[in-house]
């Protein structure tokens, strides 16, 4: 079972804290490849703004698109 909004947030936000190395509140693409392979993967979908670097929010709106997303092409009644 996929976890919920909130658990996936305090995910997200144990990986991202461990992953910031030097705790700027920001993932470069090498603190993402280090430390949250899934980001890096996807680092130019989640910068959609070029910026060069991710936040944690950033990180969590996009995991909730994408599991919108999903659940529409699963169950379209969740329109």
């Amino acid at each position: 079972m996929p976890p919920t909004t909130a658990e996936a947030k305090a995910i997200i936000a144990e990986h991202f804290k461990a992953a910031d190395v030097n705790h700027d509140g920001k993932l470069s693409r090498e603190e993402a490849k280090a430390g949250m392979p899934e980001v890096y993967k996807r680092f130019d979908q989640i910068d959609a703004r070029k910026r060069g670097y991710v936040t944690e929010r950033q990180i969590g709106a996009y995991w909730e698109a994408k599991t919108k997303e999903q659940m529409q092409k699963e169950n379209p009644i969740w329109n």
